[in-house]
């Protein structure tokens, strides 16, 4: 029994070893989710608007920190090669009015 349960145990570890579907095509599917060149679109983002209007001209942001006068969205592109190209900083104030846009190409 004890061996059988220790094959067992060795087998499910080895297991979970493996690089699934899903792990390979995590950088495509990125890929995918940022084609807006988001440095290009944020010339379109002007102080006042609200989060709404940020979100909707350059998706989804991929991060978000709070502050204390407000909150920090952190958005970016890829290129072809799979390297972020770009990133691009949004500014909000407690009301979630953008009040600073910052690109960082890269």
């Amino acid at each position: 029994m004890k061996p059988c349960i220790l094959i067992l145990s060795m087998a499910l570890l080895l297991g979970g070893c493996g690089e699934g579907p899903d792990q390979e095509a995590a950088p495509a599917a990125a890929a995918e989710e940022s084609s807006i060149d988001v440095a290009q679109e944020a010339q379109r983002i002007d102080n006042g608007m609200t989060e709404q209007q940020v979100v909707k001209i350059l998706g989804e942001p991929r991060t978000r920190v709070r502050e204390s006068e407000g909150e920090r969205l952190t958005f970016w592109t890829f290129g072809a090669d799979q390297k972020i190209k770009a990133r691009v900083y949004v500014t909000l104030d407690a009301e979630g009015k953008v009040v600073n846009v910052e690109t960082i190409p890269l």
